[in-house]
């Protein structure tokens, strides 16, 4: 497991997931799919906001509280922070992805990214990188970091969704290029079958139904598939 202090374990990939106190049917649908295939080397927490001083990580259950508001204007400060205590704290893991509770990974399409200067997802607009799947190398999120350090006030003072948000600052300020990765939308009611088979990720949308159950029987239903 991750300890508090700086440890050289071997960590390829290092995932967040955005989540709520009030989703734990989807968080126990995540755990048991596609983070049942993560490598020994890849790990994944949910990231919350608390009204903690410091950030809270507990590796077994894999959560990460960090002391922000837990608020859809503070996904970006919890990013944010997310990456800086991982940075401070764990000193091998090469990728990261930033994602949220509706998105069904295959891990072992993700395997043979760039390890340098490296930006891809889902790409909306040929504007930004989407939420949902937003993966960089990380001397990026290194330069992101000390960037957001120097300028504290561009995050304070952005009117723009955090993926559009970090897209822009990671392509115009970092001047590290987009590239989009092979991702499904999954939005309408077309059968599991008939879904591409070598996405990376699928985007877990409509219909949710109470409690998200929709989404919850789509998370199972694609691991069945392909388990």
């Amino acid at each position: 497991h991750w300890k508090s202090a700086l440890t050289t374990d071997l960590q390829t990939w290092y995932i967040i997931l955005h989540t709520r106190a009030d989703h734990p049917t989807i968080e126990q649908a995540i755990r048991d799919t596609w983070t049942q295939k993560l490598s020994a080397h890849e790990r994944f927490d949910f990231i919350v906001g608390s009204d903690q001083s410091e950030p809270q990580h507990d590796p077994v259950q894999n959560y990460l509280a960090l002391p922000v508001a837990e608020t859809f204007a503070n996904i970006l400060r919890k990013t944010l922070q997310a990456w800086d205590y991982m940075l401070k704290t764990n000193a091998s893991w090469q990728w990261t992805i930033r994602t949220n509770n509706g998105t069904y990974f295959q891990p072992q399409r993700l395997r043979n990214l760039p390890r340098q200067n490296f930006f891809g997802g889902h790409i909306t607009f040929s504007d930004f990188v989407g939420g949902w799947f937003m993966v960089f190398s990380r001397d990026v999120i290194e330069r992101l970091v000390a960037y957001v350090q120097a300028h504290p006030h561009q995050v304070d003072q952005t009117t723009v969704g955090d993926d559009v948000w970090l897209s822009h600052t990671v392509v115009r300020q970092l001047h590290v290029p987009m590239v989009q990765l092979d991702t499904v939308y999954w939005t309408n009611e077309e059968p599991v079958a008939t879904l591409s088979k070598t996405a990376q990720a699928y985007r877990l949308s409509l219909p949710l139904g109470p409690n998200k159950t929709g989404r919850v029987s789509r998370f199972y239903s694609l691991h069945e598939q392909w388990t």
